[in-house]
């Protein structure tokens, strides 16, 4: 490749060509599902089997630790957010992932006890639901002021 050709990441995905807003999301969010999911995976098989409802506890820390990675993934690559209010966005990003827990707590278990799905499984089918609604959100309400 030519050194004074940009990659084909740095121009496309990291925001410095001319990707779509929705594209670059499906890319991260894929990478964030699978992050996140992989931490699911990870404490269900820890701590999943320890009582009839131990899927929650594993819902819970799965999500401290991947809307960390979210956070940062979306606001520098899919909404290209700079500067501003780092804390701000940060706490509005907690409040929407926090509404998505919840939910996500509620749900899970109608899945699960109630349609009889397998706890992952039921788990994706909730992610992928989840997905659609934390881009709209990240894009009117945590990262609408500090967007080029």
């Amino acid at each position: 490749m030519d050194a004074a050709r940009p990659s084909l990441l740095n121009t496309w995905l990291l925001g410095h060509g001319m990707a779509p807003e929705r594209v670059r999301f499906v890319l991260v969010g894929a990478l964030n599902t699978v992050v996140g999911l992989g931490f699911f995976a990870l404490f269900n098989a820890l701590i999943g089997d320890s009582g009839h409802y131990a899927y929650l506890a594993t819902v819970v820390i799965a999500q401290a630790l991947g809307v960390q990675f979210a956070f940062c993934t979306q606001r520098l690559i899919v909404f290209r957010a700079r500067g501003g209010r780092i804390v701000h966005e940060l706490l509005r990003f907690y409040l929407v992932y926090s509404v998505g827990l919840i939910a996500n707590l509620a749900v899970l278990p109608v899945l699960v006890e109630v349609a009889g799905l397998p706890v992952f499984p039921a788990q994706v089918v909730f992610t992928v639901g989840l997905a659609v609604v934390t881009y709209l959100a990240g894009r009117r309400f945590v990262f609408r002021l500090h967007r080029p």
